[in-house]
């Protein structure tokens, strides 16, 4: 962290980034009555979306390369390492990959109204769980800006996640798809 000490008399330096007083504008600011100044995202919300995913994506992609290389040196093997868990009540590596697989395919999917495509969960290589991560890959570079169009505003159905409700595109874009991903 960085810190600036001001001597008396100084005016404060103003940060290269822009700061707000209030909340970030969201559903929980608007539930809550506070004028946020909300500025809706634009009508494409494509670069909010595509771009996060796939650098999320190659980063996964980099840490099965280095799973690869080290069972190649046999410093342990591919099942210990896609059965491995951070803690006891976490799901296995194996299966982290899939889910984080399903939120990068399906997510975009919800918000332009397109069914994204079907994976079985049967993967058990490092390589397997590779040409899955490869399978999103290609899948989300067949996605134009232009099919975005309009997905701000468009109602997502809640009931995959058992939940009777529908939320607009840019709230579930802000709540759900991106935080799930980097969880």
């Amino acid at each position: 962290a960085v810190r600036m000490t001001l001597e008396a008399g100084d005016r404060q330096a103003d940060p290269p980034f822009p700061l707000s007083s209030t909340m970030p504008p969201g559903p929980a600011t608007e539930r809550a009555g506070q004028s946020t100044g909300r500025h809706p995202m634009p009508a494409n919300m494509y670069n909010y979306t595509i771009p996060a995913l796939l650098r999320g994506l190659g980063v996964l992609r980099s840490y099965l390369d280095k799973m690869q290389a080290a069972v190649d040196v046999g410093q342990c093997t591919g099942e210990e390492l896609l059965e491995a868990r951070l803690a006891d009540d976490m799901l296995p590596l194996g299966r982290q990959f899939q889910i984080a697989c399903d939120n990068a395919k399906n997510g975009p999917a919800r918000l332009i109204g397109q069914e994204a495509p079907w994976f079985a969960d049967n993967e058990q290589t490092i390589g397997e769980y590779r040409y899955r991560v490869e399978k999103t890959i290609a899948f989300l570079r067949t996605l134009t800006p232009e099919v975005f169009d309009g997905s701000e505003a468009r109602m997502i159905d809640q009931s995959y996640r058992r939940v009777g409700a529908a939320m607009a595109g840019e709230d579930y874009l802000r709540a759900l798809l991106l935080p799930n991903f980097y969880f």
